[in-house]
């Protein structure tokens, strides 16, 4: 399993369709499996769920992006995991790090700080 974490500024929406945009467009077999958008007062979440076959080791990652915005302000969770071959070593030539890695450049790109 990967996780980074972001902080940065911006508009949650727009945020929200590059990611998108950015995990989907990374390979064919990336696609989207869950989008789910909460808002509480000022505070706007969305829980994004991506799958990606990996041909290299024939398996399939998980990536989850946590989104929490408020007052311009806001956080990036990305979480990848599964990737791995075999039932006792779960061996996935970093499956998980490279899913997780995929929003790292559109986030740094608009000023987003990796903490």
């Amino acid at each position: 399993m990967a996780v980074l974490k972001w902080e940065g500024k911006g508009e949650f929406e727009e945020l929200l369709r590059g990611i998108i945009d950015e995990v989907t467009k990374s390979a064919i077999s990336a696609e989207v499996i869950a989008a789910e958008r909460t808002i509480s007062g000022t505070v706007k979440t969305a829980l994004l769920v991506f799958e990606k076959y990996y041909m290299r080791n024939e398996s399939r990652a998980s990536l989850s992006v946590q989104i929490v915005a408020e007052s311009g302000n806001i956080k990036v969770v990305s979480v990848g995991s599964g990737g791995g071959r075999g039932v006792f070593f779960n061996f996935s030539w970093g499956a998980e790090e490279s899913f997780a890695q995929t929003i790292a450049d559109y986030l740094e790109g608009k000023g987003f700080v990796r903490v």
